[in-house]
C-alpha cells in the first residue's frame, strides 16, 4: 500500500477480502473507496482525509479536523478515527528489553529455572504477535488492572498499567487471540472477546509471576497458580474469574468440521457457567458476612 491507503496493485484472485490497509474494512461510498475506522471513514483517493470532522478536534488545534494521522501515517496510527496515537513500537521494545534484562538477572539462579522458561515463552509469544495479521496497539494508562480490548475484527489494544509484569500478562491474552484460544465477536456494532476459559487466565498469571512474583503475591510459586487460585481472586467485591468454564475452549473445538457451532459443547458450557454464577453469588455473600 501507499501511505495514503491506496493499493500499489490489486489481486487477480476471486476470494473477497474486505479488510485491507491497516486491517480496516474497505467499502464504497458513492463510488469512492472508503476505510471504516469505526468512528469515521477515510477517503484514500483524496489523500486519505476523513469524511467528517474529528470529534476531538479541540485537542489538535494545529491540525485540520479532517486530516488522517496528523498527515503522517508512517509514524502515527489512528485505530478508531477518534484519537491520534504514536506508534506502539517504542513501548513494545521497551518492555521486550525489560524482559531480556530480567532473564539476564535470573541467569545462574538454580531456583529461577521455571521463571526463565516462562519469560522465554513470553518472548516467543511476542514474536508470534509481531508476525500476526492481527494489528495490536498498546495503551499503558490503565488503572490497576489491564485488559485486551478488540477495536475491530482484526485489531485489538493491550491496555495495561504501565508495569512490565502487567504487560506480560496481557501479551498472553494477545497471543491467545492469535492462536484462536480467544476470538473477536461483533454484536450490535460493538466488538468483544469470546471463548474465555479459566486456563487463559492461569497462563496469563503464570507469565506475570515469571517476570515479577511480587506482582501476584497470593502465589508462592508458579505451580501454585491454578484454576482454583484464579477463581478465588477478588476485585472490588467481585470474583471476576469465578464463572469461567473449566474446559479449554478455542475456535477449533467450538466448531464442527463443517464450520457450524458445536451446539452440544455450547450447551454444556452454558450450563456450567450458569451453575458457577449461582455459586459465585453465594460465595460473594459469604465473604461479605465474614468481613463484616
Amino acid at each position: 500500500y501507499y501511505p495514503d491507503g491506496l493499493p500499489m496493485n490489486t489481486s487477480t484472485g476471486t476470494t473477497a477480502n474486505a479488510f485491507k490497509y491497516t486491517a480496516k474494512e474497505l467499502s464504497l461510498f458513492r463510488g469512492l473507496p472508503v476505510y471504516d475506522y469505526t468512528a469515521r471513514h477515510t477517503l484514500p483517493a483524496a489523500g486519505n482525509m476523513f469524511r467528517t470532522m474529528d470529534p476531538f478536534a479541540e485537542k489538535y488545534h494545529g491540525i485540520s479536523p479532517y486530516t488522517f494521522c496528523a498527515g503522517d501515517p508512517i509514524n502515527f496510527t489512528d485505530p478508531t478515527g477518534r484519537e491520534i496515537e504514536k506508534s506502539s513500537m517504542e513501548e513494545w521494545m521497551k518492555n521486550k528489553s525489560n524482559i531480556l534484562a530480567k532473564i539476564g538477572e535470573l541467569q545462574g539462579d538454580p531456583s529461577a529455572t521455571d521463571r526463565i522458561a516462562g519469560l522465554q515463552t513470553v518472548l516467543s509469544v511476542m514474536r508470534m504477535m509481531e508476525k500476526s495479521d492481527i494489528v495490536f496497539s498498546l495503551d499503558n494508562t490503565s488503572e490497576v488492572i489491564g485488559g485486551l480490548e478488540p477495536t475491530s475484527l482484526s485489531s485489538a489494544t493491550l491496555n495495561y498499567n504501565g508495569s512490565t509484569s502487567n504487560f506480560v500478562h496481557e501479551t498472553k491474552h494477545g497471543v491467545q487471540l492469535v492462536t484462536g484460544d480467544l476470538t473477536i465477536a461483533e454484536e450490535n456494532g460493538k466488538f468483544k472477546l469470546d471463548l474465555f476459559d479459566i486456563s487463559d487466565e492461569v497462563e496469563a498469571y503464570r507469565a506475570q509471576y515469571s517476570y515479577e512474583p511480587s506482582s501476584f503475591c497470593i502465589a508462592k510459586s508458579i505451580e501454585d497458580i491454578n484454576s482454583a487460585l484464579i477463581r478465588s481472586i477478588e476485585y472490588n467485591g467481585d470474583l471476576p474469574y469465578y464463572s469461567y468454564p473449566e474446559r479449554k475452549l478455542n475456535k477449533q473445538n467450538i466448531h464442527n468440521p463443517d464450520g457450524t457451532i458445536n451446539s452440544k459443547l455450547k450447551d454444556e458450557i452454558n450450563a456450567e457457567v450458569s451453575i458457577r454464577n449461582s455459586n459465585k453469588i453465594a460465595e460473594i455473600k459469604l465473604k461479605s458476612l465474614l468481613y463484616k
